[in-house]
């Protein structure tokens, strides 16, 4: 999964308190905290991943 990640996706970290991250969590209607959002080069969702995953996941 590291391998794949660091080839075919950039990672974002935006904080859901600060105006960017707020924003962002408004306009993708997220609604918990971890989220992980992959959206593709035109900012269309792609898939979503809401709370922890244990690492067999």
């Amino acid at each position: 999964v590291q391998a794949f990640s660091s080839e075919h996706l950039i990672s974002i970290k935006y904080d859901a308190n600060d105006e960017i991250g707020n924003q962002l969590y408004k306009d993708y209607n997220c609604q918990f905290v971890p989220h992980l959002l992959f959206v593709d080069s035109q900012g269309n969702e792609v898939d979503r991943i809401i709370g922890y995953l244990p690492p067999s996941e």
